[in-house]
């Protein structure tokens, strides 16, 4: 998404998945009004910003995606077994402890690709 600065780009982007409400009016993705379907809406979209200095940017690899797996609704035991078989899909078992501001961008990438599973 391109427009000047204050146009409302992260503003737009973070009403619609989710992660602020809206002042006013309703806004549908998906299907699913991001005010009463919340849940569904998260599970339905993915999203990746180009600003890494987040809180999970501070995360290890595990720890990121038993984040994503929480928001989710994921949890218990089918929240580790999960994590498990998506660190051996995308062959970053070995990367699991490592913070993710050292990953290499083909790591984040499988990383966010993760999160979509």
């Amino acid at each position: 998404m391109l427009g000047p600065n204050g146009a409302g780009k992260t503003t737009f982007l973070k009403t619609i998945s989710t992660l602020i409400l809206p002042t006013y009016g309703d806004a549908w993705v998906n299907g699913y009004n991001i005010k009463k379907d919340e849940y569904k809406v998260r599970k339905s979209i993915g999203l990746s910003t180009g600003f890494e200095r987040s809180f999970y940017y501070r995360l290890n690899g595990y720890q990121n995606l038993e984040f994503f797996g929480t928001l989710y609704g994921i949890k218990g035991k089918d929240l580790k077994e999960r994590i498990n078989f998506l660190l051996n899909l995308f062959n970053l078992e070995d990367a699991k402890d490592l913070k993710y501001m050292k990953y290499s961008t083909g790591m984040k990438k499988k990383r966010f690709s993760s999160k979509k599973c």
